[in-house]
């Protein structure tokens, strides 16, 4: 009976132990979803992009659930002027240049876990829009291939749909021209036209 009861004891407290263990496995997974930024960084972030990613001017992209390798992608790949268009490198080279790679974690991983906005289609360009994304034209690829049904993307390919609309229309339009270096999509926007660019902003876009 002794034994039997040390038994009982030791599995018991086994099984305390795992389940704070657990509990301590999703507190931990709640504040590293919280992105834990430091309160200078997100306040220096927050100035432009919103408190929660949520950009309040249309020109200044949301961040609010953008996929996380992509935002790790996108801060580092700020340190690279040359790559970058005129203005993003104007406001963001100094910024980036100065976070260490482990605020970029946090900051990606706090942006990632807030809710994304959702598109709002426009008539009557919207289903042209909705064409070209999901079929593609001449000489373009559709969107989807990369960007998912859906305009979520996926690791290290951005979410494009709920962005704004003159921040979508700018960065398709840096691609064309090559201001912003893209190997993916340089060649594609290059051959789209602007009417083609207003369709799938009025598609994907939510302004």
């Amino acid at each position: 009976m002794h034994i039997l009861r040390k038994t009982a004891q030791r599995d018991a407290h086994l099984a305390l132990c795992a389940a704070l263990v657990f509990a301590a496995s999703i507190v931990c997974g709640a504040a590293r979803a919280q992105g834990m930024v430091p309160n200078t960084v997100e306040a220096q972030c927050a100035s432009c992009h919103g408190p929660a990613g949520d950009s309040p001017s249309g020109k200044v992209p949301r961040l609010n659930g953008q996929n996380y390798a992509y935002l790790v992608q996108r801060l580092k790949g700020f340190r690279d002027i040359t790559r970058q268009s005129p203005h993003a490198a104007y406001v963001m080279w100094d910024v980036a240049s100065t976070i260490a790679d482990k605020r970029i974690d946090a900051l990606a991983a706090y942006y990632a876990a807030q809710p994304p906005t959702p598109p709002a289609p426009k008539a009557p360009l919207a289903q042209k829009g909705r064409d070209l994304f999901l079929h593609g034209a001449e000489g373009v690829p559709a969107c989807q291939q990369c960007h998912g049904a859906e305009g979520a993307g996926a690791g290290a390919t951005p979410r494009i749909a709920g962005q704004h609309a003159p921040y979508l229309n700018q960065a398709l339009i840096d691609f064309s021209t090559q201001a912003r270096v893209s190997a993916t999509m340089n060649h594609p926007a290059l051959r789209l036209s602007q009417s083609e660019i207003d369709e799938l902003v009025a598609y994907l876009a939510n302004d």
